[in-house]
């Protein structure tokens, strides 16, 4: 399921060079360049809604005191009972957004941006609005959800949701992670649901802007600049972490380049970690709907603190 909160993932169609030239020269359309925009910034401003307030409101209130009969008037996005769901969460970063998928065809059923709902531009935070908009829409329950997928590009999300629920408590109460009040939510952090996996920044844009392509295979470009530091996916390898993936677990290109060269080596003695800047991957997509990603090139930045505020340094080749 795409879930990126963001458009910082270019998706190009890779041509022949020979198809290049007749493309140039010819008057065949120009090389297709698709630009991966997040499917969730495109929802209707209007179907969504909060009062003047801020208070959430379901796209299907009636108006009236019973909020039992307000979801049998979705019909709009309703679907059969038995749905299983794959949710994919960008969480606690800027643009906490939700993408929901059919676990059996993959089709799409529902995307939306948290901004929608409490009319904050770039809003982030927990996500138990947008999981309760998605079911309420959906006419589904929490027990639909079959698979989660979770992002974030500032630490890792999963060992934080798999706390001790008084831990969080105690971290919410603390506004910790919780301006909207929704982070200790049983819909925030969905303990129920067994199955749930975490991805890489730029490796979770990458698979996002595949997803969405409109050709079966090219070249991605991510470039915001901040995703994953290098330890944490470091970490996670040696620790055989299987409920997350990231680059270092990739088949990577042959010709695959990555700045500084000596990452690993560096990494390991800096004193501050380095992150995701820039990435390029190649991607394949298969008729049984299986995408292929392979890295080719990875620019690292390396994480500097000067008077107590995060910065970043460009680091000297």
């Amino acid at each position: 399921a795409g879930f990126m909160h963001q458009c910082d993932a270019l998706a190009f169609r890779v041509f022949p060079l020979s198809e290049l030239r007749r493309n140039l020269l010819g008057s065949t359309t120009p090389t297709e360049i698709w630009k991966g925009q997040s499917a969730f910034q495109q929802a209707p401003a209007g179907a969504l809604f909060s009062d003047i307030s801020g208070g959430y409101i379901s796209p299907y209130s009636l108006g009236d005191d019973d909020e039992d009969d307000d979801i049998d008037n979705n019909a709009l996005l309703s679907v059969s009972p038995d749905t299983r769901l794959v949710l994919g969460l960008n969480k606690y970063s800027h643009d906490a957004s939700l993408c929901a998928a059919d676990a059996k065809t993959g089709e799409v059923l529902f995307y939306l941006s948290k901004e929608r709902l409490s009319r904050s531009k770039h809003d982030g935070g927990s996500t138990d609005t947008l999981v309760q908009t998605c079911l309420d829409c959906l006419n589904l329950s929490p027990d639909n959800i079959q698979r989660v997928v979770i992002n974030n590009h500032h630490y890792r999300t999963l060992p934080l949701d798999s706390r001790e629920k008084r831990d969080i408590a105690w971290e919410a109460s603390l506004g910790i992670n919780n301006h909207d009040g929704g982070l200790d939510s049983d819909l925030n952090l969905l303990s129920e649901v067994v199955d749930k996996h975490e991805m890489s920044h730029h490796l979770a844009h990458a698979y996002s802007a595949a997803a969405q392509a409109p050709f079966a295979n090219g070249l991605i470009l991510v470039m915001d600049g901040m995703g994953e530091t290098y330890r944490a996916m470091a970490d996670a390898l040696f620790r055989k972490d299987t409920t997350y993936t990231c680059d270092l677990q990739l088949e990577q290109s042959p010709d695959f380049k990555q700045l500084p060269s000596d990452i690993k080596t560096i990494a390991s003695t800096s004193r501050y970690d380095w992150r995701e800047a820039e990435s390029a991957y190649i991607f394949t997509k298969s008729d049984d709907k299986h995408i292929s990603v392979r890295p080719v090139f990875k620019r690292w930045i390396e994480e500097c603190c000067c008077n107590n505020n995060s910065i970043w340094r460009l680091p000297e080749f």
